[in-house]
């Protein structure tokens, strides 16, 4: 996998710049970042790494229009140097049913 540091770094910048112009979607932001680490979900990066393959994973906030509560997104589509971390990752089993089938069930019965 590429270097994504520099890539992470422009998506943080970007948020930060975001964020200082709107106070409160900046403190709904930390609320959802606190959280995380309260919760065991994610942890502090240590100032050294202890591996040589290494990928920083942007974030970014959507916001719901009716509901208004910020949710976090982590970007694993996010591409350096043209891969991303979903390139990387195995694909699991389809689980969407087909709509072929979905259809020729829905008519069965009474």
């Amino acid at each position: 996998m590429p270097e994504s540091y520099d890539t992470a770094m422009r998506r943080l910048r970007s948020i930060e710049k975001k964020l200082s112009k709107n106070d409160n979607l900046k403190r709904e932001y930390c609320e959802q970042i606190n959280n995380l680490l309260k919760n065991g979900y994610a942890e502090p990066a240590p100032n050294q790494s202890t591996s040589e393959r290494l990928w920083y994973l942007p974030h970014f906030a959507v916001t719901h229009p009716q509901k208004k509560k910020v949710r976090l997104v982590f970007d694993a589509a996010a591409r350096t140097n043209g891969k991303c971390l979903n390139d990387a990752l195995l694909t699991g089993p389809d689980l969407i049913r087909s709509l072929l089938g979905v259809l020729v069930r829905f008519r069965q019965g009474a």
